[in-house]
Parts: structure tokens; sequence; C-alpha cells
């Protein structure tokens, strides 16, 4: 796939705007952002498009979160990170499938304050 195809469907999935998540945990992100841009799962280190690979990343959803409601005439008041010691998923997994090499799973949760104007 061109860069500029890659723009394109780029552009769209922009247009859609909020998208939930198509799998849980962190391999969620690529793989729901592959399925919109037509990509099979291939769980291989070989390139998505030429010489780019998409990968999964996390999400400020924190700072994103207080973006909006700010633009929405909200202040800030605080973040609020916590802890979740007892999970009932485990606190590593391994989305490549490859032994040994693992990712975190959500430790902590991001709680925002914001206050109405």
């Amino acid at each position: 796939m061109e860069i500029e195809t890659l723009r394109t469907k780029l552009e769209q999935v922009k247009e859609m705007g909020y998208v939930i998540s198509l799998r849980r945990g962190n391999t969620g992100i690529g793989y729901t952002l592959e399925t919109l841009l037509g990509i099979a799962e291939n769980n291989i280190k070989l390139p998505d498009f030429g010489t780019i690979e998409v990968k999964g990343i996390t999400l400020p959803t924190d700072e994103i979160t207080k973006d909006f409601f700010e633009a929405q005439g909200f202040s800030h008041v605080e973040i609020i990170i916590r802890n979740i010691p007892n999970k009932r998923m485990p606190s590593k997994n391994s989305p490549t499938n490859v032994t040994g090499k693992t990712d975190e799973t959500m430790n902590n949760e991001f709680i925002v304050i914001m206050q109405k104007q």
C-alpha cells in the first residue's frame, strides 16, 4: 500500500470519530486500527505498509478526557492515579506470542476530576 493510500485511509478513520476497541488489552488499539485500515492481523514483524509497521500504542486517555472537557468549558481540578493491585487479569501478557516477550496490562486507573464553570 502506498503512503498516499495510507493517508487517505487514516483520514477516513479520523472522520469516524470515537471508535470502541475491537479487542481488550494492550493489543486492542493496534488490532482495531489495523482492522479499520483493512489490514489482516499477521503478528509478524514485517511492515504493514512498505516500510511502515502499524503498532499498538497506549493513548493518554486521561489527558484526552481533560482536554475534551476543558473545550466544553470545564476546568481541570486533578488527575488521581490509582494503583490496581488486585485485578482478575495478569499484570503482563504476551500479545505477540513470542516466548519471553511480554507487555504490561493495565495496572493503574486515572481518575479525572473536572469542575463545571
